[in-house]
């Protein structure tokens, strides 16, 4: 069973649709510099409270699937 649904992220509150991973506490969201990703990203450059975690990097394996990328922190409701 997938599970979606909303969120809204960053000091403007921006609407981004999400796959909700269940079995994990981290919360994945495409980039918009994402040249390989579905569906439109999150554009990072529009908070205020977006900042990237130094020295830090994300991977996470999702049975065939992967993903990888920069670990961050935002607002998010």
């Amino acid at each position: 069973m997938i599970y979606t649904g909303s969120i809204f992220m960053g000091t403007n509150m921006k609407k981004v649709d999400v796959v909700w991973d269940t079995g994990s506490e981290w919360l994945v969201v495409n980039s918009a510099d994402c040249f390989t990703c579905t569906g439109k990203g999150y554009d990072t450059q529009t908070s205020l409270a977006f900042k990237k975690i130094p020295g830090s990097y994300g991977e996470r394996v999702y049975g065939t699937a992967y993903t990888t990328g920069d670990v961050a922190i935002d607002s998010v409701c």
